[in-house]
């Protein structure tokens, strides 16, 4: 590997991380995205890409997190206990149950 500093300009660092100029500048803003440098004391925006390549790795590091990974609540409707209130209600109220009431309804 060489010590030299690879500087990229905005299209290019658009183009390789396949990012809009309003969501690049909204990552910046945001911390996600490493600041463009101007190294030569003009008004060109420069990225190091050794800081853009980090900011990769730090990104999908952080997605791949096990604590995001939750699964899915269980329904109250899928509970043996959800189903057995409901039919009591029904039969209170002198209804049929509701599986009776749309076997019923069907034509």
């Amino acid at each position: 590997m060489s010590n030299q500093t690879k500087l990229l300009r905005r299209p290019a660092v658009m183009d390789r991380y396949g990012l809009t100029c309003s969501t690049l500048y909204a990552k910046i803003a945001a911390g996600k995205f490493p600041a463009p440098v101007h190294p030569f004391g003009c008004r060109l925006s420069y990225w190091v890409e050794a800081e853009c390549e980090a900011a990769l790795r730090a990104a999908i590091t952080a997605e791949r997190v096990p604590d995001k990974i939750h699964a899915a609540p269980a329904s109250p409707r899928a509970t043996g206990a959800a189903i057995a209130r409901a039919h009591a209600r029904s039969r209170q109220y002198g209804a049929a149950p509701p599986a009776a009431a749309a076997a019923a309804a069907a034509p």
